[in-house]
């Protein structure tokens, strides 16, 4: 472990989130923590970036699913192939030729995790398809056999899938691969669905990387063109998705940085709807109470909600799967609680919530206990740190003559959360 944290530590310059995120992806099933969908220029260009990556990963015990486009190969090899409603029109002799060129790229990408380390294998068998009337040897998804993947994550196998279905026949047909990717994710419900693309994001209007769109949002006025295309396609998917998968678009070189810092280093997409107020009727209380208690995994004092004039401001998603309190020190804000459900961990909220925060209170001031498994991430949020034995207080824009009172007050604030009893 220490080799693969320095490997870490090198790449990303985050030392402090590393096991904070690893102990979140530990907390789901091996294989069900992401599905990889790599453009096939990518692949190309990045392949070695690509499988050291992957091969930390595996060393970590996480197997993600990597699904493989084949791009400008296929284009090259079939240059006079029809697409429509952009999907490639394949005849049989076509099928012939993009079934090699699937069982080439997905052979090389296997060569080079194990020359890195790793080992890896090719899922067969996953799709089952009827063939798309019209489109020759298309298919369209009617099943998808999580078995071939299973099969090589049990022996530690990375699992590469090519995106290729079979009829009833054992007719091969050609799927598109951003649509075999989201039949696995749909299939499989992972934490995250990765797009690792040659732009590695999503771009506003002026050329500047978008860290998190939150779909609940209107993000027409700043993103337009392709990149709305693609957002609207997302937001589409993840409007019927049969799971909470968030999806990440990111490069090869910044894989690592996407999922084991909080920043990142790419786009981060959720549809998640988030609800404020700043009255305490507006809320359902025993389930503000439940979250925080399973959150921290301690009992909430029984007059926390007592003088609802101290609540500024409530920021909380509409199932009270998260939230932040805000209340005041000297006219500061004071964030008093920051919580997720340990069911929701990992799946983006945390991060939705706490840019929905600082997007409206850049200013302001909070603590945590000393042992708060989170301090890390605060560490690296905040301007500065007042360590006592009890607390650690946090701020971010605090001029000095505000700090010194807003630290102290902080402190002796009374506890709201207790130890539970044995």
């Amino acid at each position: 472990m220490k080799q693969l944290l320095t490997k870490f530590i090198e790449q990303t310059g985050k030392a402090k989130e590393f096991q904070l995120f690893l102990d979140l992806m530990h907390a789901t099933p091996s294989m069900r923590y992401a599905v990889i969908k790599v453009s096939g220029s990518s692949l190309e260009n990045q392949m070695d970036t690509l499988a050291e990556s992957l091969v930390f990963l595996s060393q970590l015990g996480l197997f993600p699913v990597m699904v493989h486009g084949a791009g400008s190969a296929i284009d090259e090899k079939l240059p006079h192939s029809v697409k429509k409603d952009g999907l490639r029109v394949t005849s049989k002799e076509g099928m012939g030729v993009i079934a090699g060129i699937f069982e080439r790229i997905a052979q090389v990408f296997v060569s080079k995790i194990e020359e890195k380390g790793g080992k890896a294998g090719i899922a067969r068998g996953v799709f089952s398809c009827t063939s798309k009337p019209g489109y020759g040897q298309v298919g369209d998804i009617n099943a998808v056999s999580l078995a071939p993947i299973e099969a090589l994550v049990s022996n530690g196998i990375l699992p590469i899938v090519s995106p290729i279905g079979f009829d009833s026949n054992g007719t091969p047909l050609n799927i598109n691969a951003d649509t075999a990717a989201k039949s696995l994710v749909n299939a499989l419900c992972p934490k995250k669905f990765l797009l690792i693309t040659d732009t590695g994001g999503i771009f506003d209007s002026q050329g500047k990387l978008l860290s998190f769109i939150n779909l609940t949002e209107d993000y027409s006025s700043y993103i337009t063109g392709g990149m709305l295309l693609k957002v609207n396609e997302i937001k589409e998917f993840l409007q019927h998705a049969s799971s909470e998968t968030a999806v990440v678009i990111t490069s090869a070189e910044n894989l690592l940085k996407e999922l084991f810092t909080v920043k990142g280093c790419g786009t981060f997409i959720k549809y998640h709807v988030i609800h404020t107020t700043d009255k305490l009727s507006e809320l359902d209380l025993p389930k503000v109470k439940f979250l925080l208690e399973d959150a921290f995994q301690k009992t909430l004092v029984d007059d926390y909600f007592k003088d609802a004039s101290k609540f500024k401001r409530i920021i909380y998603q509409k199932d009270y799967e998260g939230i932040v309190i805000l209340k005041e020190i000297n006219g500061i804000p004071y964030l008093d609680k920051f919580a997720v459900l340990r069911s929701c961990s990992g799946n983006g909220l945390g991060k939705t919530l706490w840019l929905e925060t600082l997007k409206h209170y850049p200013k302001m001031i909070w603590r945590a206990a000393a042992k708060n498994p989170f301090n890390g991430f605060y560490y690296g949020q905040s301007d500065g740190t007042v360590k006592t034995p009890e607390w650690h207080v946090f701020w971010r824009n605090l001029d000095e003559a505000e700090l010194l009172s807003a630290v102290k007050a902080a402190t002796q604030l009374p506890k709201t959360l207790l130890e539970v009893s044995p």
